[in-house]
C-alpha cells in the first residue's frame, strides 16, 4: 500500500478538448440530423446553465492571462463537474451544482439531461464529426463505491479503468486514451509523474471537426495586419468570404453566424466596434444577452475578412472554479465526496483544461467565442463588410438546443 493514514487522497479532473475542421465523416446514426430529439425543460435548463457558466468561466480565465488568446469548452468542463457532482454530498454538492448554474436541479434530472445532450450532439450531418467521451481512472489501492461508477457509466457512458498510480506507465495510459479520443490533437495533458496523493482522475475529451457550409476560397486569402491589444500589429493571413449570412449589430459590436454542414452547428463571431474593446464586450455577455443576439439575427448579404489561425490553450482551473464558488471542493478539511468513497479527506486537487483550435478555409479545427447584446440598431442597407483585424470573440454552438460547445477570446491569431 502506498498510502498511510496521514495522506490526504485527492481526485483530479483532466479536461482534454479538441476541435477540428476538414473532411471526416460523421459516425453512422440511423436517426440522423433529420430527426432531432425533442427538447425537455431540463434540456433547455442545462443549455441555459451552460451559457451562463461559459461566460463566467471565460471572464475569470481571461482575467489571469493578460493579453493572451484564451479558448475554453464550457461543455467539457461542466460535463466533468457533473460526473463529480454525482459523488459529492452536502455543502460540497451544493457548491458544485451552484457553480455550474444548476442549483436546485436533482441529480437524476441533471444526469438524464446530460445523457440527452450527448445523444443530440453526437448526431451530426456528414460534414461534421463530433465525439464526446468520458473516463474514470482509479488507483488500484483505492476503494470506490460501485454506485458512483454505475451512475457515470449509465448516463455519461464513462469508461472505468484501474491503474497503479505509482507506476510510470499510468500517465502514458491515460494520455493515450485522451489522444485516441481527440484524434491525436491533445497528447500529453497528464504530467509524466502523477501527484502521489492522487487516487482518481475523471477525464472528458471532446472532438469537433466541421466543414463550413460556405467555404472560403483559398485563392482569396492574403496577408494583412491584425492590431493587438497592447498596440502594434502582426501580419497574418486573412480569408475572404462574400455571401448571405445571419448578422446582428449593436452600438458595441457586430456579430455573424458561420454555419457548418447543414446548419445544425455554427460558429458565432463577435467583432467589437467603435470605442468598445474585446474585454468590454465580453463583460456584457450573459445568457439573456446571448439569446437576444442569436434570436435577433437577420440574413443579409455581406463580406467578411477573417484570419486563419491555429492555437492551443492550457489552463489550471482550480483558482477559477474556486472564485466561482467551488472553493470547498478543493479543501481536504471541508469537502464531502462521501458518495465516491468512505473517506472524509477526499478532495479535488487539480483541474487541467486544454484546447486545440484551428480555423482555415475549409472549416474549423478548434474554436471558441463569446457574445454580447445591447440596444439593437438597424443594419445599414446594401449589406455589411466586417474585417476581423482586431481582438474578437467566437463561439461554437448547437443551434437547436443552444448548447455552447466552445467559447473564447482571440487576441493574436499569429500566436501558437
Amino acid at each position: 500500500m502506498r498510502q498511510s493514514h496521514w495522506i490526504v487522497p485527492a481526485i483530479a479532473l483532466m479536461l482534454a478538448l479538441a476541435l477540428a475542421a476538414g473532411l471526416y465523416a460523421a459516425p453512422d446514426d440511423d436517426t440522423g440530423p433529420s430527426s432531432p430529439l425533442a427538447l425537455t425543460g431540463a434540456d433547455s435548463a442545462l443549455a441555459t446553465a451552460d451559457l451562463t457558466f461559459g461566460f463566467e468561466l471565460l471572464d475569470a480565465a481571461v482575467a489571469g492571462h493578460g493579453d493572451e488568446n484564451v479558448v475554453i469548452s464550457p461543455l467539457s468542463i461542466s460535463m466533468a463537474l457533473a460526473m463529480v457532482a454525482n459523488g459529492a454530498a452536502g455543502a460540497t454538492h451544493e457548491a458544485v451544482m451552484s457553480t455550474m448554474q444548476l442549483e436546485g436541479m436533482p441529480d437524476d434530472v441533471m444526469n438524464q439531461a446530460v445523457a440527452d445532450m450527448m445523444k443530440r450532439l453526437n448526431r451530426p450531418d456528414s460534414s461534421l464529426t463530433i465525439s464526446i467521451a468520458n473516463s474514470i481512472w482509479v488507483d488500484q489501492d483505492f476503494s470506490v463505491k460501485p454506485s458512483f461508477l454505475d451512475i457515470n457509466r449509465q448516463f455519461f457512458h464513462a469508461e472505468v479503468g484501474q491503474l497503479d498510480f505509482g507506476s510510470a506507465a499510468s500517465p502514458a495510459t491515460i494520455n493515450k486514451w485522451v489522444s485516441d479520443h481527440t484524434r491525436e490533437k491533445i497528447t500529453d495533458i497528464i504530467p509524466a509523474k502523477l501527484d502521489p496523493l492522487l487516487v482518481m482522475m475523471l477525464v472528458n475529451a471532446v472532438y469537433f471537426k466541421g466543414d463550413w457550409t460556405h467555404p472560403f476560397d483559398p485563392k482569396a486569402t492574403a496577408n494583412a495586419p491584425f492590431y493587438l491589444l497592447g498596440g502594434g500589429s502582426v501580419s497574418t493571413p486573412f480569408m475572404a468570404l462574400e455571401v448571405g449570412l445571419d448578422h446582428y449589430q449593436t452600438e458595441s459590436f457586430d456579430a455573424i453566424d458561420l454555419p457548418y454542414g447543414d446548419g445544425s452547428f455554427s460558429m458565432t463571431l463577435i467583432l467589437p466596434t467603435g470605442r468598445y474593446g474585446v474585454d468590454d464586450v465580453m463583460k456584457l455577455l450573459d445568457a439573456e444577452s446571448w439569446q437576444r443576439m442569436v434570436t435577433g439575427m437577420a440574413t443579409d448579404d455581406g463580406k467578411i475578412f477573417l484570419p486563419s489561425f491555429e492555437l492551443r490553450t492550457k489552463l489550471d482551473l482550480v483558482k477559477v472554479l474556486s472564485g466561482l464558488g467551488m472553493a470547498i471542493a478543493f479543501q481536504p478539511e471541508e469537502s464531502d465526496f462521501s458518495r465516491i468513497a468512505d473517506r472524509s479527506d477526499l478532495h479535488i486537487n487539480e483541474v487541467l483544461h486544454e484546447t486545440y483550435i484551428k480555423v482555415d478555409e475549409e472549416g474549423t479545427e478548434a474554436a471558441a467565442a463569446t457574445s454580447i447584446g445591447l440596444a439593437v440598431t438597424s443594419v445599414q442597407p446594401g449589406g455589411f463588410r466586417l474585417t476581423f483585424d482586431h481582438p474578437f470573440l467566437l463561439a461554437i454552438r448547437e443551434r437547436a438546443s443552444g448548447t455552447l460547445l466552445f467559447v473564447g477570446r482571440i487576441t493574436d491569431p499569429s500566436a501558437e
